[in-house]
């Protein structure tokens, strides 16, 4: 997988939570959704995951770290229900 610049990666699933916040979404399809763009098929992640074993748990470590950034950011930020 190629390097990936954390802040960034950060910043945008925050800016994704926020806008997708406006709309009322819950922290759960919030999630769904992120992991469903994560694993669009033909792109990186999806790739490592079904690539070795090395891969497959880098993978599966970022998307753990998305599914993080997303519930911290939701719940710090904002009035939450």
């Amino acid at each position: 997988m190629i390097p990936l610049d954390e802040n960034g990666l950060r910043n945008v699933v925050c800016a994704f939570v926020d806008e997708t916040r406006t709309l009322g979404w819950p922290i759960e399809r919030i999630i769904t959704e992120v992991k469903r763009v994560a694993e669009i098929e033909d792109g990186q992640i999806y790739s490592a995951l079904f690539s070795d074993a090395d891969s497959r748990s880098e993978a599966k470590r970022l998307i753990s770290r998305l599914v993080t950034y997303c519930v911290k950011h939701f719940y710090e930020t904002g009035n939450v229900k």
